[in-house]
């Protein structure tokens, strides 16, 4: 798959993850409104676990897949300065 193609659906996802977060916490904000304001501010912060969560596991793929694109550039150099030496 092209790599740009992935780095954008990456970031799309990345951005509905904190969408997420943004929704998450201003729903259970407006919820539990009713109960006082520290209990609305903690159903806040437990609303936006499950964004936070998705957040960390596209960060780490973006992390991954940027150090797998550097590695392969490290290895053609590599394979260069191999072939140089060799001639």
């Amino acid at each position: 798959m092209n790599k740009r193609i992935v780095q954008n659906i990456l970031d799309f996802l990345l951005g509905v993850s904190w969408a997420i977060i943004v929704l998450g916490a201003f729903l259970f904000f407006i919820i539990f409104s009713s109960f006082g304001l520290i209990a609305s501010i903690i159903a806040a912060f437990f609303g936006m676990i499950f964004g936070f969560i998705l957040v960390i596991i596209f960060e780490s793929v973006r992390v991954l897949f940027e150090s797998y694109e550097e590695i392969k550039k490290q290895n053609s150099l590599l394979k260069d300065i191999i072939n140089k030496m060799e001639k």
